[in-house]
Parts: C-alpha cells; sequence; structure tokens
C-alpha cells in the first residue's frame, strides 16, 4: 500500500511540475519549490511533534486497551467513544491522522477509526467558538444536529466495506 502512495503522490508531482512549467516555465516551477519549502518549515514542527507523541502514545497505551475499546469485541461503544474522541480531538490533521494510524497499529477496527475521522469534521467542538463569531446560534445548532448522525453512519459503512484495512496496515509496519 505504501508504493501505491508514493507512486500517487510522485505522479501528482510531475504532472503539476509539468503544469507550472506549462503555464509559466522554470521561474513558476522554482515558485513552487519555494513555497513547498516555507510549508515544510512552518508545518514540519506540527509533524515531527505529532509524531513524538504518537511515539509515546504506543508506549504508554496497552495494545489490549485499544483492542477493548476499539477492537472488534467492543460492540457499539466504540463508535460513541470514537466519535465523543474525535468531536474533542484538539488539532488539525497534523496532529490527528498520526494517531489513526497508531491506533489502527495498535488493533483498532476500521469503523471506529472513520467514526474518529468523521466526527473530527463534522462534530469538531473547538469550531464551534469561531462559528458563533460569524453565525447566529441558531445557525450552529442547526449544523450541528444535522450532522449528527453521519459520523456514526459513516463509521459503520467503513467497517462493512474496509474492515480488512487495519491488518494490511498492522503487516506493513
Amino acid at each position: 500500500m505504501r508504493e501505491r502512495v508514493v507512486w500517487c503522490l510522485t505522479a501528482a508531482l510531475v504532472l503539476l511540475s509539468a503544469l507550472a512549467y506549462y503555464f509559466g516555465g522554470w521561474p513558476n516551477v522554482a515558485e513552487g519549490i519555494v513555497g513547498s519549502v516555507l510549508y515544510i518549515l512552518m508545518a514540519g514542527p506540527l509533524l515531527v511533534g505529532s509524531l513524538v507523541m504518537v511515539g509515546q502514545l504506543e508506549i504508554l497505551l496497552e495494545r489490549e486497551k485499544i483492542l477493548n475499546w476499539l477492537g472488534e469485541g467492543a460492540g457499539i461503544r466504540r463508535y460513541l467513544l470514537s466519535g465523543a474522541a474525535g468531536a474533542l480531538f484538539p488539532g488539525g490533521p497534523y496532529v490527528s491522522y498520526p494517531f489513526v494510524v497508531s491506533f489502527l497499529k495498535m488493533g483498532a477496527s476500521m469503523g471506529p477509526v472513520i467514526t474518529f475521522v468523521a466526527a473530527k469534521h463534522l462534530w469538531a467542538i473547538s469550531i464551534i467558538p469561531y462559528e458563533l463569531a460569524f453565525l447566529s446560534p441558531a445557525m450552529v445548532a442547526l449544523r450541528f444536529l444535522s450532522t449528527l448522525p453521519f459520523p456514526l453512519l459513516i463509521g459503520l459503512l467503513g467497517q462493512r466495506f474496509y474492515s480488512g484495512i487495519p491488518a494490511e496496515i498492522r503487516k506493513e509496519t
């Protein structure tokens, strides 16, 4: 699976660089590279910090606890727990996605992990103050309530259709 990701990223890099060259020549390509380096300098410390936190988390959390909370035998509780964790989890994708992979490696099943990711985006408690700054409380409540069932439904569907993926991830690492 990792080779496919590297191949896709390489193909996207070549395609985007060719488009940049086509539309503006080497100056566009160079500007894109400079922008990428600046982005790496900005986001790199966040990514390194989150990966260090994930490494520590893997040491502190026992595999049995993850299996008990988010594994196959945890029933519907695993979806509710992962949905609540996703809603409360701080930070952006640089922080949350390394945790997602770590939970998969430690034995979490796919459905709760998908529920976590969906809840992180749809139920994020941390964005409510920003929404309230621009929208009415009624609109914020409507937005939240209208998305309420989706992380759980998405997780249940994900478990049904992608349940073999955690085994692939655990084999690769």
